[in-house]
């Protein structure tokens, strides 16, 4: 027996954490996303079998996920509390590695859009995930970089020592409404520990508005509660500006976790020239503080407070798609 507008995945595929991560990046307005995706750092495209279905306004998803096939097995893990900018260095221990092997998810979705017409759209979703790790994975990790791909260093870093499970929950809404459109989403992360440790519990959100100054709308799926690259590109091509504030907080007191605060503001400018070429310039300005300058009691993991900074950041992008 069949099951209408419904499909089954099985295999290497997307965790339901958020509609930007869902999203192509062919199909965001701005270059990279925002920092609450370092909330994801078990999800993504993970291996795992997933089941969807749809009406013509709302998507339902339900998916069991275990190891991505490229993902490392083997994660380095500071036990006690780094100092200055070695990550292998601790003020009472030397790093020590924990294993990635076992660690599974739980996803689900629902998106419902009670407005749905030519130009004119309102969505809301919600994204729910259970991440169960085992006795031999001695630390969750969670980071980011300052909202760059081109950066290597991660100033947003928390470890979560004893980890026996995890809850995270995204709660997010997007409006179109003729040329112009706003989206939004919150995310809260629970990490409960073994050994009668404290959860820890971290947070982030983000607000992004875009406008299309050549008067089109933006491409939204309402049956998978997405967008997608921008339609009716007439001659000359069109032009579009986005503005994003987001927010990350990484510090957790009551469980001694000071991975440090950080938030971001950008503002982007695309050229789409047709339906395979676009230009992007975004320009960036981060700020990433709350690290201690010295160790908290009772504190089990302090970023290098050398971290505490601020920077800008321009980028640009020319992307084909094919």
């Amino acid at each position: 027996m069949g099951l209408p507008n419904s499909t089954i995945t099985l295999g290497q595929s997307k965790t339901f954490f958020s509609m930007d991560q869902l999203n192509s990046s062919n199909d965001n307005v701005l270059m990279e996303r925002p920092l609450l995706e370092a909330l994801d750092a078990y999800g993504d495209r993970r291996m795992g079998l997933k089941l969807t279905t749809h009406g013509d306004n709302w998507m339902l998803g339900l998916g069991g996920f275990m190891n991505a096939l490229d993902e490392n097995q083997v994660t380095s893990y500071s036990g006690i509390v780094r100092s200055g900018t070695d990550k292998k260095t601790a003020l009472s221990t030397k790093s020590s590695k924990t294993s990635q092997s076992g660690i599974y998810t739980i996803s689900g979705r629902a998106t419902y859009v009670p407005v749905h017409s030519e130009g004119s759209d309102l969505y809301f979703g919600a994204n729910l995930n259970y991440t169960g790790f085992g006795q031999q994975n001695a630390a969750a990790l969670y980071s980011t970089r300052p909202e760059t791909s081109v950066a290597s260093t991660k100033l947003l870093e928390t470890y979560v020592s004893n980890p026996s499970s995890q809850f995270q929950y995204t709660l997010e809404t997007a409006a179109v409404a003729g040329p112009f459109s706003i989206e939004g989403a919150y995310v809260g992360a629970n990490v409960s520990r073994r050994n009668g440790l404290p959860t820890a519990t971290f947070n982030g959100y983000y607000v992004q508005a875009s406008y299309i100054l050549t008067g089109q709308s933006r491409n939204f799926k309402p049956k998978i509660g997405e967008f997608h690259y921008l339609k009716d590109i007439g001659p000359g091509g069109a032009w579009e500006v986005a503005l994003r504030y987001d927010r990350l907080n990484m510090n957790d007191a009551k469980a001694g976790i000071y991975g440090g605060r950080g938030n971001n503001i950008t503002a982007g400018v695309n050229w789409y020239a047709n339906e395979h070429v676009r230009l992007m310039l975004d320009y960036s300005h981060a700020h990433i503080g709350d690290i201690p300058t010295s160790v908290p009691t009772g504190a089990s993991f302090v970023n290098s407070p050398l971290y505490n900074t601020d920077l800008n950041i321009l980028q640009f992008r020319g992307q084909f798609l094919f």
